[in-house]
């Protein structure tokens, strides 16, 4: 056993040092061969595109923007010489430098993927008139009033409850199996699951509900702790908090976080004995947990980006809020594992055409109660708050999220506004942060 706790710190030591590494190597390659820009002129009705991201390369999620954002602009036919980059913009005044950037390049159109810097978009957006930017996760487009700028969002809720359910059948498999030994139950005999969160958000919190719930409509007696890493690529608290979920025995494990270092740690673990998976969160990590990977829960941001740029270049009337799911085709569950369970391409693929014939209803308040208690009234206030300030920059509408369609009341995700509004901690979820010893309800 001590061998084990050693060879896995010493794994942790070294997907640590290495991701220091490739970071610090890479942004030093970034800097030192920084795009040129310059100021063209363009044609009437003809495009530039501005990208605005949180990281570069060397992570999951931003590598998947360049992905993305180049395969749309091909499909458009806009050269990749008229698309400017602007990499590791992390809070306001590098997003002010970039919208500054992108106005002097002459950019038509900047897509804005990092949520953080929404305020200082919606901020200084009206000085750039000639430009439309798009807000990744914005909630304020609207409520703001300011005319040139428009949120979009993935209906994250879809694909993660799809990956519970993926993750359900797996524990089921080990049951019939007797595989579970002790550690993987909770004192009431509940099987245990973990999540890691980046930010203590609506986002989040809807991205792991979804998946929790996915998992109890295979498996009901489940129980589920959340661990927070303050941060989407912070190597060492996905580290301890990955490590941390492991110990108390969680058998299958999310995460929403752009991470290199979760899906070593548990392919170790496994490697060392321990029954425990994961479903891998925005790219395929196959190659990192080959055994260890279940699915991979992967977006199709170049059909979202083909969307907008393709509405744009028609001049059509764009909404100040876009919501993308299976139904727009940008969401998909792929690179299943070789263990990953029995008919599992079968399962998914009739969840997907649910979800696109609008059939599942996620958050049926049927299925959880929050407290004890059945949620009858849900309201949320669409108000624009920035981080912890509790006076609101922007002042919207409360309203109910709770619909009736038919027999069944349900929690409407995404039907208020493109980005996530569900924030309750559900009856079996226990919210912990990284270096707390005990979980709290």
């Amino acid at each position: 056993m001590k061998k084990l706790i050693s060879l896995i710190a010493l794994v942790l030591v070294i997907v640590c040092s290495v991701a220091l590494f490739i970071t610090i190597k890479d942004k030093k390659k970034s800097d030192d061969s920084l795009q040129t820009i310059k100021k063209v002129s363009l044609k009437k009705g003809e495009i530039r595109l501005g990208v605005m991201l949180p990281g570069d390369e060397t992570d999951s999620f931003s590598k998947n923007q360049i992905a993305s954002v180049k395969d749309a602009a091909k499909q458009c036919n806009i050269p990749e010489n008229d698309i400017i980059w602007k990499t590791q913009v992390k809070n306001s005044s590098e997003c002010k430098e970039a919208m500054s950037v992108f106005a002097e390049a002459n950019c038509t159109h900047v897509f804005v993927t990092n949520e953080r810097v929404a305020a200082s978009v919606y901020e200084n957006a009206e000085d750039y008139p000639d430009i439309k930017f798009f807000v990744y996760g914005g909630t304020a487009a609207k409520i703001s009033k300011v005319k040139n700028v428009y949120d979009y969002s993935l209906k994250d809720s879809e694909y993660r409850y799809i990956s519970g359910v993926i993750s359900g059948m797996k524990i089921k498999e080990l049951q019939e199996k007797n595989a579970l030994v002790s550690e993987n139950y909770d004192d009431d005999n509940k099987i245990r699951l973990g999540f890691i969160g980046s930010y203590n958000n609506s986002k989040t919190i809807s991205a792991y509900t979804a998946f929790f719930l996915g998992v109890k409509s295979v498996v009901p007696d489940v129980t589920m702790d959340v661990e927070y890493t303050d941060g989407k690529n912070n190597v060492n608290n996905e580290g301890t908090a990955v490590q941390r979920l492991m110990s108390r025995g969680a058998v299958v494990i999310g995460y929403d976080t752009n991470s290199l270092s979760i899906p070593s740690v548990v392919q170790a673990q496994k490697d060392g004995g321990k029954n425990v998976y994961l479903v891998s969160a925005n790219a395929n990590m196959l190659d990192i947990a080959p055994t260890a990977q279940l699915a991979a829960e992967t977006n199709k941001f170049n059909n979202v980006y083909k969307d907008i740029i393709t509405k744009c270049k028609n001049n059509e009337k764009i909404s100040q809020d876009l919501a993308y799911g299976y139904k727009e085709d940008a969401l998909e569950i792929t690179s299943f594992g070789p263990e990953a369970p029995a008919n599992v391409s079968e399962t998914v693929n009739a969840l997907q055409e649910q979800f696109k014939q609008n059939q599942i209803k996620v958050f049926d308040t049927s299925k959880f109660k929050v407290n004890g208690s059945i949620l009858t009234k849900a309201t949320i206030d669409l108000s624009f708050y920035e981080d912890n300030e509790k006076e609101a920059i922007y002042k919207g509408k409360e309203k109910n999220a709770i619909v009736k369609e038919g027999d069944i009341n349900y929690f409407s995700e995404s039907s208020l506004r493109s980005a996530a509004y569900f924030n309750y901690i559900i009856d079996g979820i226990k919210e912990m942060k990284v270096g707390e010893l005990e979980p709290k309800e």
